[in-house]
């Protein structure tokens, strides 16, 4: 009986079969080192640049391989990039609280303006991380409680009590996370304001990613130790693509995954490599619904707001 060597078919297969599954290798390497997080920050970039170079590699030769590459890197890019922004569903919140999340910009020349968007949101606490001279001041007369950290720039305006209780403990620098309690109806929250340092493609960059992680590690020991329900808000620095982010949203719930998500640091430069850094992240026992993204006059950052409480039953 003839047998049909298949071989030769399978070889001339293997460089597609190679080029379809190499770019998904990613998703297996991505944690292995701490640099890693500057490709996963720049991806779009970076996926924009291989398929362009692959397909111009299909022009001249006219080799299919090269066609099988630039699909394959483009489905893997938009798995990596629009993957953290879909919903995560989950039960709706009793009691919700609406929580605002702001970076102002501290050189924004419409503080007053950058004010009245927050409150359009229609606020219950609206956390502060970076504000510029007189938003603050603008804030104030709308909310009945409001606070400003002793150690850093953050402030909290609430509708409900809320007073400062220390920093981070055990964060390798004192200044970037604030630690708050807030009497909420449904009893006491700890509050986390968050701003971790941005690394700099022209500076120091494994530096801020290595303290990204520590201040990280440390925010998660220190929610772990806490009774009561906790909300995490802020800057964090740190793309929805990274370890630490992935780190952030095993432990806690994403409130800006309540409804599709999106880039919120929005500066001209880095608007292409579609940013999401801003986030609320909620205890596990607490849940989250009506979240969303809003212009704040006159900053490179989209504020984030999420309605969150108690788990309905």
């Amino acid at each position: 009986m003839e047998t049909t060597d298949r071989r030769p078919a399978l070889r001339r297969a293997l460089p597609s079969l190679v080029a379809a599954a190499l770019p998904w290798t990613w998703f297996v390497v991505r944690d292995t080192a701490s640099l890693l997080d500057v490709v996963a920050t720049g991806l779009p970039a970076v996926v924009a640049g291989v398929a362009v170079l692959a397909l111009a590699a299909f022009l001249l030769t006219r080799r299919p391989v090269f066609v099988v590459a630039t699909g394959s890197v483009l489905a893997m890019g938009a798995v990596a990039v629009f993957g953290p922004w879909l919903p995560a569903g989950g039960p709706a919140p009793s009691e919700p609280i609406r929580v605002v999340g702001v970076n102002a910009y501290a050189g924004n020349a419409s503080p007053v303006a950058a004010a009245d968007d927050v409150r359009a949101r229609s606020p219950d606490l609206v956390v502060v991380v970076e504000a510029p001279t007189g938003m603050d001041e603008a804030l104030e007369p709308h909310f009945p409680h409001g606070e400003l950290s002793p150690q850093s720039s953050h402030a909290v305006f609430s509708r409900f009590p809320v007073r400062f209780l220390s920093g981070l403990p055990g964060a390798p620098v004192d200044d970037r996370v604030s630690r708050w309690q807030v009497s909420a109806p449904s009893g006491p929250v700890v509050l986390y304001s968050v701003h971790l340092r941005r690394p700099r493609p022209r500076g120091a960059v494994r530096s801020p990613l290595l303290e990204q992680r520590a201040m990280v590690a440390a925010l998660l020991r220190a929610v772990d130790g806490e009774a009561s329900p906790t909300l995490v808000v802020g800057d964090f620095n740190l793309s929805d693509r990274t370890w630490a982010y992935r780190r952030l949203e095993g432990a806690l719930r994403d409130a800006g995954r309540a409804s599709p998500a999106g880039p919120t640091y929005v500066s001209t430069r880095y608007r292409p490599f579609l940013l999401r850094i801003d986030h609320v992240f909620v205890s596990r026992q607490w849940c989250a619904g009506g979240s969303g993204r809003f212009t704040i006059t006159g900053s490179d950052h989209r504020g984030v707001s999420a309605d969150v409480g108690p788990c309905r039953r």
